[in-house]
């Protein structure tokens, strides 16, 4: 990704031109290379070299920070929808044992011992 920067920094031959402006990967790169080509000239080969480094530091940091800020708004999403899937599991899972559970059929047991005395 770099490479193409310093070879226009470093080159002698800085023939780029400015295109019109349009969506397209190649005319961003060449009116890059324009617009650096142009500092070189100005500003000299050492003061582009740290506007790159500069550049590539910032992105750095950026990219960083965006992606930490993104994780400290999601975490507390993602552990509340976790929480919330395992409290419907397990209410879910509480109501299906008590249906099925001994306790309950010793209940029905009790309900119908009273009608067997009957007879």
């Amino acid at each position: 990704m770099i490479v193409p920067f310093l070879n226009v920094l470093f080159s002698q031959d800085r023939n780029y031109t400015l295109q019109p402006w349009t969506f397209s990967v190649k005319t961003l790169l060449n009116n890059f290379n324009y617009y650096l080509g142009d500092f070189v000239v100005r500003h000299g080969q050492l003061e582009a070299l740290s506007l790159i480094s500069l550049l590539v530091v910032i992105l750095f940091l950026l990219k960083n920070f965006t992606r930490y800020m993104a994780m400290y708004y999601l975490v507390p999403i993602r552990n509340g929808v976790v929480r919330d899937i395992r409290r419907d599991v397990y209410s879910k899972f509480s109501l299906y044992l008590l249906a099925i559970s001994p306790m309950n059929a010793k209940g029905i047991l009790w309900r119908g011992l009273p009608t067997m005395y009957r007879r």
